[in-house]
């Protein structure tokens, strides 16, 4: 991740100030609660408290346009998504470690896992976060009452920074370097008695008695003045060392962990397992094969015996035998079953004799054996259980703990960890990231793939996993499911019956989420299965995420997809995927249809590949099916691609859905901003079109080959036909012709029709609950509003398109919305909305070359700078557009060419004939990205 943003001090991004004194605080207020979703209202009350203008929300999405702006300045890089989000009306930060804050707080979390095995990384870890603390955090607005806590804690992680850090260092015999960020400390903090005691060791391990002495007598002077107490039992005992002249220290020092490796990554899943082991007797901690259960369980029972002073007893069920649970128990806790003694009075004697804690490991195939003794365990005071399995046990008493995969920061620094090597090279560290993603984030697999990187570069090994040809496999002293990641998940594979396994091969031809309506339809003539799915879930090969949808692992699609192959089904569930998903696209656009596009957006390229391969009608009938949802999820270039691709393949077939296919070609050319292919593609639909087919498809088709050829009169004509009467609201086309009609009237000047017809289209789509086609009328309407002159209310509609397109994530939608706020501010007589509005629709069009979004803002950056005196930008944005239009065959709405002929005008009484025209003419040969940096920076 390129861009750091500083909160500790003055709030920076990538070291340079921010200017705009309401997006600094904009970036605060999101700051001090990232990755959670903070509303408007708060917002607002924020960046105007007390007293939010009228124009308040609007002005507030032009402000996150602009920190959006900042954080990605060059977002045509990005193939996905930003680190702004639009949520459940509010936005919602994510920087991750980007965030100064968040890599304080991380860094400390991660040394104090890593200080008894590591204790230089530890501290190496420490100064990278205590060099990232400029006292105060949020220095602007630690004031403010939504600042308070989080200025608070990062106080809090840095001065647990300073005293770990001195710890560790008194430890290594490095007592010097410790003392000025003790006293630093110590003056902030001057009763923190944890501090003072640690000044005082320092000072004294430093050769300075006298000064130690000092030290202690001055926070006792504190202690007794200010509050009235005397020092507690750690500063004594620090005064006592001194006065006898010994180091507690070494003595003090914790005695080397028995573990043979670090633990990284669970430091918050070990606190949270301890807390609940406290409250709750039965604990099962569950989660995939190769998540780390066992490990941290061990850990976590290690450290409540001793806690409790009780003794461990651990118990392998995958190397249980004879006389079962029971008798591993009984003699785990230093008994002997006996056929004449009640088990119940062998545990008591034994088991609760001292208090126990019991750790139940790999129970998924004995879970119906340890629920029974799971009952007499229980009724044994002093006993606590702890458990580990990739599905519950199912005892009353259970509570789950659910361990997640390590997210990738964490995996990454667990990867370096076991492979002992560092990788400063930029290319080398992000294929490391991409190994854990590809690995699920799993521990094992991970601490497998590091014994790979002593052999080849990270970049060489992603690109095996990516083949699917690495081979990961451990030590032979492993236990037989932990030597390689197959291995594990074949342990939990064998453990299915004939239905899961043949359900979880058949959910390896998803390749991303799906829905459970998805799932039951792929296991379509199984015996019962939704009890299949639910078992896979219960048993952490299938994940539900967010509590809705669900998905595979990589890890266990792969080996799941590989044993499709060993019993010769992948190309039967190749063809099955295929087949289902063309039949979903069908039915969906037929109005009958279960499973929208949308929950299919990591499935059509497969099914469509496949397809292409063996059967390209039923592809060119799939890709015609999907035109206007290309168009809708701003997939343009995808769709053509696809579409273009499929007729091709198709030869010179004449029927309904080979015309079909290439009037939708020529509409998502129009879109993508190619007019010529547009005008090419409408005559080649319409000379095979026969009107008896579909005589709605054909009147649309002559609609919009009027329109794209610049005949708008004629193209209206055409579009009051169409309406006339209006099309069944069922038809497939019915959207599209609302959609083109109102188009249409909006370029013939009928701004009141076209507001209507958007109207209708609005209405249309939310019978359909088509939310991406809501917004689309909501933004067009607001431009079409905007040229009718009532600037009023197209300010409140262009607010609204803006606030849904964000809440969307839509790319294009944010281009286009920001520049019809561009259009509604300049009416309103506001350049500044306007001009910020321009450069958050260009950045976004960078991201995804959107014609019409450079249509719309272009002429509005043209009469901005004119507005602000820049010459020569207005003249290379006039120069440009007028180049994009020849060349692509494209026109403008009359108004925005009123007003680019206006800029024109204006920029010609200022500059000499031949400046003028060979400014416009150099200007045709800049760059999109050229052009849009021109605008941003001036």
């Amino acid at each position: 991740m390129a861009v750091r943003v500083r909160v500790l001090g003055d709030l920076a991004v990538d070291g340079e100030p921010i200017q705009s004194a309401r997006v600094r605080c904009l970036l605060a207020r999101l700051a001090v609660s990232p990755g959670e979703i903070v509303a408007e209202e708060a917002l607002i009350e924020a960046l105007w408290p007390g007293d939010p203008p009228r124009s308040a929300r609007t002005a507030l999405h032009t402000h996150v346009g602009a920190l959006r702006d900042l954080l990605e300045p060059d977002r045509a890089r990005r193939s996905d998504g930003s680190f702004l989000f639009r949520r459940q009306g509010g936005y919602l930060l994510e920087l991750g470690d980007a965030l100064d804050a968040s890599l304080l707080r991380h860094n400390v979390t991660r040394a104090e896992s890593a200080r008894t095995h590591r204790p230089q990384s530890a501290r190496d870890l420490l100064d990278e976060a205590l060099a990232l603390w400029t006292r105060p955090a949020f220095a602007e607005f630690g004031a403010e009452h939504w600042a308070l806590a989080a200025a608070a804690t990062a106080a809090e992680y840095a001065l647990r920074a300073v005293t770990l850090r001195s710890e560790i260092c008194l430890e290594l015999g490095d007592a010097g370097s410790t003392v000025a960020p003790l006293e630093e400390a110590l003056a902030d903090h001057p009763y923190d008695e944890r501090v003072a005691a640690l000044l005082v060791e320092a000072l004294h391990a430093s050769g300075r008695k006298a000064d130690a002495l000092d030290a202690y007598q001055a926070t006792r002077r504190r202690l007794v003045e200010d509050l009235g107490v005397e020092p507690g039992p750690s500063l004594r005992a620090a005064e006592r060392a001194v006065l006898e002249d010994r180091r507690p220290r070494a003595a003090t020092r914790p005695p080397p962990s028995q573990e043979p490796t670090s633990f990284v990554g669970r430091v918050e899943a070990e606190a949270e397992l301890r807390r609940l082991l406290r409250d709750h007797r039965f604990v099962t901690v569950v989660g995939p094969g190769g998540v780390g259960k066992t490990r941290l369980a061990a850990r976590v029972a290690a450290a409540l015996a001793g806690d409790w002073g009780r003794t461990l007893t651990r118990i392998d069920l995958a190397t249980v035998s004879g006389g079962g649970v029971m008798a591993a128990v009984v003699e785990g806790s230093g008994g002997e079953l006996h056929p004449r003694i009640d088990p119940r009075e062998l545990l008591t004697a034994t088991a609760g004799r001292e208090g126990r804690v019991i750790l139940f490991d790999t129970c998924e195939h004995r879970a119906d054996e340890l629920r029974d003794v799971l009952d007499l365990l229980l009724e044994v005071p002093g006993i606590t259980v702890l458990a580990t399995s990739r599905r519950p046990i199912g005892h009353r008493a259970e509570l789950c703990f659910e361990l997640e995969p390590l997210s990738t920061d964490d995996a990454t620094l667990l990867l370096l960890d076991r492979a002992g090597l560092e990788f400063d090279d930029e290319t080398e560290r992000k294929a490391l990231g991409e190994i854990c993603r590809r690995l699920d984030g799993l521990p094992l697999a991970i601490e497998l793939a590091a014994g790979r990187l002593r052999t080849i570069s990270p970049t060489q090994l992603s690109e095996l996993l990516r083949r699917g040809t690495a081979r990961l496999r451990g030590s032979d002293d492993r236990p037989l499911r932990h030597r390689s990641l197959h291995e594990t998940i074949e342990w939990s594979y064998r453990l299915l019956d004939d239905d899961a396994r043949c359900a979880l091969r058949r959910l390896a031809v998803f390749r991303g989420r799906f829905t459970d309506q998805m799932a039951l339809e792929v296991l379509e003539g199984l015996s019962d299965p939704a009890a299949v799915l639910a078992a896979l879930v219960e048993r952490s090969l299938v994940a539900r995420v967010d509590g809705v949808t669900l998905e595979l692992l990589d890890t266990v699609r792969e080996f799941a997809w590989a044993k499709a192959g060993e019993v010769g089904e992948q190309a039967e569930l190749g063809e099955r995927h295929a087949r289902w998903v063309a039949g979903a696209v069908v039915a969906h656009v037929g109005g009958g249809g279960t499973v929208d596009p949308d929950d299919l957006v990591a499935e059509i390229g497969p099914a469509l590949d496949h397809l292409h391969d063996t059967d390209p009608g039923t592809e060119l009938l799939v890709t015609g099916m999907l035109g206007l949802w290309w168009v809708e999820t701003s997939k343009l270039a995808e769709g053509r691609a696809r579409l273009e691709g499929s007729l091709a393949a198709i030869g010179d077939r004449d029927d309904l859905v080979v015309h079909l296919a290439e009037m939708l070609a020529g509409l998502l050319a129009w879109y993508h901003g190619d007019g010529h292919d547009a005008v090419r593609f409408l005559r080649r639909a319409l000379v095979g079109l026969d009107p008896a087919d579909d005589e709605v498809l054909a009147a649309c088709g002559r609609a919009g080959l009027a329109f794209a050829e610049g005949k708008i009169d004629a193209a209206a004509t055409l579009a009051d036909r169409l309406l006339d009467p209006p099309p069944d609201p069922g038809h497939p086309l019915a959207s599209l012709v609302w959609f083109s009609a109102a188009n249409i009237a909006l370029y013939a000047g009928r701004h009141a029709d076209a507001r209507e017809r958007y109207r209708a289209l609005e209405r249309l789509a939310g019978r359909h609950d088509d939310a991406a086609t809501v917004a689309r009328a909501r933004r067009f309407l607001a431009f079409a509003t905007t040229l009718g002159g009532e600037s009023e209310r197209s300010w409140a509609l262009a607010e609204h398109g803006l606030a849904l397109a964000s809440e969307s994530g839509d790319l294009t939608g944010l281009a286009q919305a920001h520049a019809i706020v561009a259009h509604a501010a300049l009416a309103a007589g506001d350049s500044e909305v306007a001009a910020v509005g321009v450069g958050s629709s260009l950045a976004a069009v960078l991201g995804n070359h959107d014609s019409f979004s450079l249509r719309l803002a272009l002429p509005v950056a043209a009469v901005v700078a004119l507005e602000q005196g820049r010459i020569e930008t207005a003249i290379a944005v006039l120069g440009w557009l007028r180049h994009f239009l020849e060349d692509r065959g494209l026109f403008l709405v009359p108004e925005i060419q009123n007003d680019v002929d206006a800029a024109l005008r204006r920029v010609g009484t200022t500059t000499s004939r031949v400046a003028l025209t060979r400014g416009l003419a150099r200007a045709a040969g800049l760059s999109l990205r050229d052009l849009v940096e021109l605008v941003r920076e001036s």
